[in-house]
């Protein structure tokens, strides 16, 4: 079993993002932005299984209501970009 909340994965997105801006990431994309549960609980075993890992890892549920992860992408992708010093 794989436990997390939504709270950990706000704080996990605000240390990838904090992290990105440090080491100036020219970009960081979040190809999942929406949970998945609806389509997985369509799924048969074993992929349904597999699936399951996946079914929440979006910044908004699968009706589409914003997660507190997305506040944070929100922040970080609204701040100023600052070039490298080194530019």
């Amino acid at each position: 079993m794989l436990y997390g909340s939504e709270a950990d994965q706000a704080q996990f997105a605000e240390f990838l993002l904090k992290t990105a801006a440090r080491d100036n990431y020219e970009f960081v994309i979040n190809f999942a932005t929406t949970d998945s549960d609806r389509l997985v609980a369509q799924l048969r075993p074993p992929l349904a299984d597999l699936a399951r890992i996946w079914a929440f890892i979006g910044m908004q549920t699968g009706d589409r209501r914003p997660k507190p992860a997305s506040a944070v992408w929100d922040g970080f992708l609204r701040a100023k970009y600052e070039p490298p010093k080194w530019w």
